[in-house]
């Protein structure tokens, strides 16, 4: 059992079992117990739900429902309450308490899929931001020699 907060400080218990694994498929027709399940863009699920923000997010919710329905918090406000931070938080959980899922059924394939799965999310990113830092380098390399009072902020200039 994982936990987060949204950005009105409730806190919600993220839990995969047998039941919040049905809902999901029910909703949405992804397979949680099935990691390796190949969806239709090609991706598998793990794959996929590493990189896609607005399928995690709604995974999550559907997972946190029925807590959202018993403390009369509307979908809607639920929904109102995922800012990027939450999304992160809930990322975070959600993921732990994937692998743990397949850790006590005694699948460590699945649980070693998702958690290369995950790797290799961070190891993109890190390497998109380390992309970006170094093409901002090479214009502003390219911008300061052109004004002798250097760059100008794109954000500032008027």
């Amino acid at each position: 059992m994982r936990y987060f907060h949204d950005k009105d400080h409730n806190r919600w218990t993220l839990e995969l079992n047998l039941g919040a694994a049905k809902r999901v498929y029910d909703a949405l027709g992804v397979d949680l117990l099935n990691p390796a399940f190949v969806c239709d863009n090609g991706q598998t699920v793990s794959a996929r739900l590493c990189y896609d923000d607005l399928l995690l997010g709604r995974v999550v919710l559907e997972m946190v429902a029925p807590q959202a329905e018993a403390v009369r918090v509307s979908r809607d406000e639920l929904e109102a309450n995922f800012d990027a931070k939450t999304l992160c938080d809930a990322e975070a959980a959600f993921f732990d308490e994937w692998r743990d899922f397949f850790t006590q059924r005694g699948k460590t394939w699945a649980s070693k899929a998702v958690e290369l799965d995950y790797a290799d999310k961070e190891r993109g990113e890190k390497a998109a931001l380390e992309k970006v830092q170094t093409l901002e380098a090479e214009r502003l390399g390219a911008t300061s020699s052109d004004s002798p009072d250097g760059p100008e902020s794109p954000i500032s200039a008027t």
